[in-house]
């Protein structure tokens, strides 16, 4: 059908802006900014967006595993908050092609830097949150249908020790 675009994003994450600059916002790399071409970039919203991940990881994953003892549950939440799946969520949801950024960024292949697809996945939320007045309820179906199924998925999450404990 061509190229994805923002509103094809809303409906994805199911979320519809009030300030749909703020989604523009969340999609925008420094790079693109510190280049004149946008007034503002997401490193703010990456920053807020961080927080509210842990906070809503964190209550999924004290739902999911029931009787797990906090070793577990805070290795499991450094697996599911770590940049590698983030930036896989953020494939998912298809933010690589929907990025801002700058030319050089682009010719170094940014689209599907992990660092960059993790930040604009984190940024993403923290837009979300904001533009929702503070309500964490929008996220909530963001997070079980990004980084739930992975709870759900045999071995995509280690419920066992650490490596350093078991070495």
């Amino acid at each position: 059908r061509g190229r994805m675009t923002l509103a094809d994003l809303q409906v994805r994450i199911r979320y519809v802006f009030h300030e749909p600059a703020l989604l523009e916002q969340a999609l925008t790399h420094k790079s693109h900014a510190a280049e004149g071409r946008s007034p503002a970039h997401n490193e703010r919203l990456e920053f807020l967006g961080d927080s509210v991940l842990q906070l809503l990881v964190t209550h999924l994953i004290y739902s999911e595993l029931g009787d797990a003892p906090e070793g577990t549950l805070t290795r499991v939440r450094s697996e599911l908050v770590r940049a590698e799946t983030l930036a896989d969520a953020a494939r998912t949801l298809g933010l690589g092609p929907l990025m801002r950024l700058g030319n050089g960024e682009e010719l170094m292949g940014g689209r599907d830097k992990e660092k960059i697809l993790a930040d604009a996945f984190e940024a993403l939320l923290g837009a979300i949150y904001l533009d929702s007045g503070g309500a964490l309820t929008p996220l909530r179906p963001l997070i079980e249908a990004t980084l739930g199924a992975r709870l759900r998925t045999p071995g995509a999450v280690s419920l066992g020790r650490d490596p350093q404990s078991t070495l």
